[in-house]
């Protein structure tokens, strides 16, 4: 369902257990480990059965579900320029702002509709499990920042301090109303994309900017409406919305302000669903597959090369 890179590794999970895969070479990819029995969400616990679906390969947009996000690109992220990449010295792979498996400082931290696992990942080929971490109930996706986990909800985004990799903490958590719940952050803020449809049993569509100076009181400083908004990228002073079957947004956010005053472009033909901010192209992931665009001048996109996926996302 999820995947992570951490240099020449690649972290995946298999219903109940998690793998390692050696990825150096790629025409001949080798299990190094298995991890069995951590994603005991998979399990029906008054009987013992695995939670599975039979003959059947579910794909969704939709953060919140039984699936995972189903579409995850991973790429080099040690050139940490970008806002959203890992600060750690290793390389790990950049996950979308959907994605529920991160790597940070040596661990790899994977979440579930209502917990988090932490791995011990600092020997790549050998990860151990650390513990779970209870998070409570609706919980969609998680996003790391310098040593802090930032963690959306369909309630809210929670943040915990990962300063001590092995066992992070919470400092916060900021509510809103029910509603799916990517985030992306830099030093003083986090961006929230809430939307309706699908699970997401609210109509609200909405770009919510909070302020996270004090990473133990985070505070709403503004709203702006939206039509759909999915996964967003940051690079910068420059964010990046997947507006679903609507299309591709920026904006410039040096002063959060005035976001809805400074949008650069709005390419309704690009339909979107999750957007990765790369040290060479933004990776933009949707309906019709897998795009790249050149975003050296940020507010005039070119687009480089499209993928087509034979079982795409869907939008509504």
């Amino acid at each position: 369902m999820d995947l992570a890179v951490n240099s020449n590794i690649l972290y995946a999970d298999n219903y109940v257990d998690l793998l390692a895969f050696d990825i150096s070479n790629i025409n001949n990819i080798t299990l190094v480990k298995r991890v069995e029995d951590v994603f005991t969400h998979m399990y029906r616990h008054d009987t013992g059965q695995i939670i599975t679906f039979r003959d059947s390969v579910i794909t969704t947009d939709n953060a919140f579900r039984g699936c995972a996000n189903c579409e995850f690109f991973t790429m080099n992220g040690s050139v940490g320029f970008a806002a959203n990449f890992s600060a750690a010295a290793q390389s790990y792979g950049t996950g979308g702002s959907m994605a529920r498996f991160t790597l940070s400082s040596g661990h790899l931290y994977a979440v579930d509709e209502s917990t988090m696992r932490v791995f011990d990942v600092r020997d790549a080929k050998d990860p151990k499990f650390v513990k779970p971490i209870d998070l409570g109930w609706g919980i969609e996706t998680i996003f790391p920042f310098q040593n802090k986990l930032f963690i959306g909800s369909n309630r809210g985004m929670h943040i915990y301090d990962a300063s001590t990799p092995g066992s992070p903490t919470r400092m916060a958590v900021y509510e809103h109303l029910v509603a799916c719940d990517p985030v992306v952050v830099n030093e003083d803020f986090a961006f929230v994309t809430l939307r309706s449809g699908n699970l997401c049993v609210n109509n609200i569509n909405q770009l919510q900017v909070v302020n996270i100076e004090d990473p133990y009181k985070p505070y709403l400083m503004k709203s702006y409406p939206m039509l759909n908004p999915h996964g967003l990228g940051l690079s910068e002073d420059n964010l990046y919305i997947a507006e679903g079957k609507h299309g591709l947004k920026s904006f410039k956010v040096s002063d959060v302000m005035t976001i809805d005053q400074n949008q650069m472009e709005f390419l309704e033909s690009m339909k979107s669903v999750d957007i990765i901010p790369g040290p060479k192209s933004l990776i933009v992931i949707g309906p019709d597959g897998v795009c790249q665009f050149d975003y050296s001048t940020p507010s005039k996109l070119v687009k480089l090369s499209c993928i087509d996926v034979k079982n795409p996302v869907t939008v509504q």
